[in-house]
């Protein structure tokens, strides 16, 4: 069983939300995602 990750076929339903240029756009990008719980706990 030969599972490869096909990127646009993956993203493919993202179309018509982000165009193409900008699923390429995001692809190279170095994206951060903080811990909205973590900062959360700490303020309340």
């Amino acid at each position: 069983m030969n599972h490869r990750f096909d990127y646009g076929e993956a993203l493919q339903r993202t179309l018509g939300w982000i165009t193409p240029e900008e699923q390429a756009r995001l692809r190279r990008a170095q994206v951060a995602i903080a811990d909205v719980q973590l900062a959360a706990a700490r303020s309340g």
